[in-house]
């Protein structure tokens, strides 16, 4: 598998953004296990009290709407610290679909203080490479 990579560097904090290659066709009617698996990454300036946080959820794209209870914290920042930091979090939902049924990862990005993403966050990223991968997955466990 190569590198894939979603820059939400100048995406608007609050927006949800989905991981173009997080993202699963649960094929036909049943109750799949999902999960979700997202590796976020910030970079902020030199000598700037960053806070911001990314979170995570599951989207049901044939519902329109999110699947319930999936949200989850990628990563927190509160520092002035000029360095890149990351983590991985993962989400596991239990989906009932009377047919094909496609489900997506998608991110957030927040700031704890009214201010325009690229003026704290030099760089806002969801990464997946060798190191680790941004992912939905499935799992069909009933009828």
């Amino acid at each position: 598998m190569g590198q894939a990579f979603t820059d939400l560097t100048n995406v608007p904090a609050g927006q949800w953004t989905p991981i173009p290659d997080a993202q699963i066709t649960l094929p036909d009617a049943g109750v799949y296990e999902v999960t979700g698996v997202i590796r976020g990454q910030f970079a902020s300036r030199h000598g700037v009290d960053t806070d911001a946080w990314m979170s995570g959820r599951l989207f049901n794209v044939t519902a329109g709407a999110p699947v319930q209870g999936t949200e989850v914290l990628i990563i927190y920042r509160r520092d002035d610290i000029n360095h890149a930091i990351g983590s991985t979090a993962t989400t596991v939902a239990f989906v009932r679909t009377t047919g094909p049924t496609v489900i997506r990862a998608e991110v957030v990005q927040h700031l704890g203080r009214a201010v325009a993403p690229a003026s704290e966050v030099l760089a806002s990223h969801v990464w997946s490479d060798a190191n680790g991968r941004a992912k939905v997955a499935y799992k069909k466990i009933g009828d």
